[in-house]
């Protein structure tokens, strides 16, 4: 990380109706009626993506579209061979700050999104939005960063959502015009290596009449073990985990079953583990 004459705000991962920018839109308007300075000095900068449709309208409505920059679905780069992959991560870690978007979904409550823990290696400050998920918002504070309750309703500033991003932007970007938007130093244990570790111990606590304090105490012995996939691009991943899994199936001689929670890219994983 490195201060430019710019404050960037990075938003990464794909918007929607349901995961929409507003908030942030609107935070970005209060910011140029209420503090012009700031604003002259902010870009947002989207990629992995475009603004929502409902973004969109309203940045062009209020008149900030100029200060939002959108970069779409970065690929490998055919002069260096960086992939866009490899690209997203060396952006995520230039950014000021970085937003992220939970969404409005009722799902929401139930999920954290797998962007915030590749934020937290980032160590930059990051400002959420979180939808009914206490324990994403506690995951936040323990590693020093701002989450901030949102909701679609009334132009998404119901919850004052809007205000509140407006304010947490304005201290950041008062830390970054005197050079002290540090980053927090704070090393996340959120790795694959860790999750994998914590998986294999689960599933060896299950097989030997052990219930694992993370799981509900009534479990005492397992026969199959039912995988969730979210489908991603990442052919990498996803061959690393199937290794895992079969591993698992033949030192405890328990069936592994996949269920995929999306679309995307499904073929494609169904053609790997086949």
């Amino acid at each position: 990380y490195a201060r430019k004459d710019k404050f960037i705000l990075g938003h990464f991962g794909s918007l929607s109706d349901t995961r929409t920018f507003l908030p942030f839109v609107h935070a970005l308007s209060l910011i140029k009626e209420l503090h012009p300075q700031a604003y002259q000095d902010l870009e947002i900068h989207i990629y992995g993506g475009n603004l929502d449709r409902i973004s969109v309208e309203t940045a062009i409505r209020l008149g900030v579209m100029e200060h939002i920059i959108q970069h779409g679905r970065l690929e490998t780069d055919p002069v260096t061979g960086i992939s866009g992959r490899d690209q997203v991560l060396m952006h995520m870690r230039t950014c000021d700050a970085l937003a992220l978007v939970h969404g409005e979904d009722p799902m929401c409550a139930e999920y954290i999104p797998s962007k915030l823990y590749e934020y937290l290696w980032m160590q930059r400050p990051i400002l959420a939005t979180v939808h009914d998920n206490p324990q994403m918002a506690q995951l936040l504070k323990e590693f020093g960063h701002s989450p901030v309750e949102s909701s679609l309703q009334n132009g998404g500033k119901s919850t004052n959502a809007s205000e509140k991003i407006s304010k947490k932007i304005i201290s950041l970007w008062d830390s970054w015009t005197n050079s002290k938007l540090y980053d927090n130093e704070i090393i996340s244990n959120y790795t694959t290596k860790q999750s994998v570790h914590n998986m294999m111990q689960w599933v060896d606590d299950l097989a030997n009449g052990k219930c694992p304090s993370e799981l509900n105490d009534s479990v005492n012995r397992i026969d199959e073990l039912t995988i969730a996939i979210c489908c991603r691009d990442n052919a990498e991943y996803l061959f690393f985990l199937f290794k895992v899994l079969e591993k698992i199936e033949k030192k405890y001689n328990i069936k592994c079953k996949y269920i995929f929670l999306e679309n995307d890219s499904k073929d494609q994983t169904v053609n790997m583990i086949k």
